[in-house]
């Protein structure tokens, strides 16, 4: 065993930790942007789930109708019809990931009905996040801190 090799731990230990506080930084002021590919691109445009699965069960024949005059997608479960519960998706930052999820009253019904991973994002709009989003502002706040 090497000598510093307590303090090389350590070294990276904090490394780690700081780039982790930077990452939930940057999640925390990118919340609407993760809501906005969860709830306006995957439920809306696409009518999946995290699992890029379609949602199902479809709408009923009365739902549909009632979509229908609202001029509303009827080809798709898109979980929204007065837009409330898209409206109360929030992100939960923890230790080391997040989670998506709704206040909305509605909320418990549609998770019971559709599941919970209506909350999430498909693996591609995870990776489509990270490059945008996550490494430029990474990188950012590393040449920051590298120049201090």
């Amino acid at each position: 065993m090497l000598p510093f090799a307590g303090v090389i731990n350590t070294l990276k230990t904090v490394q780690d930790d700081f780039i982790l506080e930077i990452i939930k930084a940057i999640v925390k002021d990118n919340a609407n942007e993760i809501i906005d590919l969860n709830t306006k691109d995957q439920l809306f445009r696409d009518g999946v789930n995290n699992n890029d699965q379609k949602l199902k069960p479809s709408y009923s024949n009365p739902y549909i109708k009632i979509k229908k005059a609202l001029n509303q997608p009827t080809d798709r479960v898109t979980l929204k019809l007065t837009g409330d519960f898209h409206k109360s998706f929030f992100v939960n930052i923890g230790n080391e990931s997040f989670r998506i999820d709704a206040k909305d009253k509605k909320t418990k019904h549609l998770v019971k009905r559709y599941g919970e991973r209506v909350f999430g994002l498909t693996d591609d709009n995870v990776e489509l996040f990270q490059e945008l989003v996550v490494r430029p502002d990474l990188l950012k706040q590393l040449r920051r801190k590298i120049i201090k």
